[in-house]
């Protein structure tokens, strides 16, 4: 098997694995603390204990965005932000042999001459 050959087949074991992901979602998590505002709360004496809140940053249509991400869905979060992770990894790598497939039919072509109707 020649090394386009052994590519195309890289490639297409490849594309399988997209149909592995699942529900993902760009951004990154992070914690701001803050105080819930009640006096007799232990956050308004301290400020180590605030209360954390957790944000998803990213960019939207250009612009920069923030959401809240309440307690119970941070871990659900987390495994979007890998699956997001992974799935550009494998674009990435996708588009890598794609390229090399293409510059080596490219390659291939050199020296061949072909019919152009005009």
């Amino acid at each position: 098997m020649d090394l386009i050959e052994q590519l195309k087949s890289q490639r297409a074991a490849m594309a399988k694995q997209f149909a592995t992901i699942g529900e993902f979602r760009p951004g990154s998590l992070s914690v701001n603390k803050r105080r819930c505002g009640k006096p007799t709360c232990r956050c308004a004496e301290d400020d180590d204990a605030a209360h954390p809140a957790w944000l998803l940053s990213r960019k939207l249509k250009g612009r920069s965005n923030n959401r809240h991400i309440p307690k119970y869905a941070l871990e659900t979060t987390r495994k979007q932000l890998e699956q997001y992770n992974r799935f550009m990894d494998l674009v990435r790598q996708f588009t890598e042999i794609n390229d090399e497939i293409c510059e080596l039919d490219m390659n291939s072509l050199r020296g061949k001459k072909t019919k152009h109707k005009t």
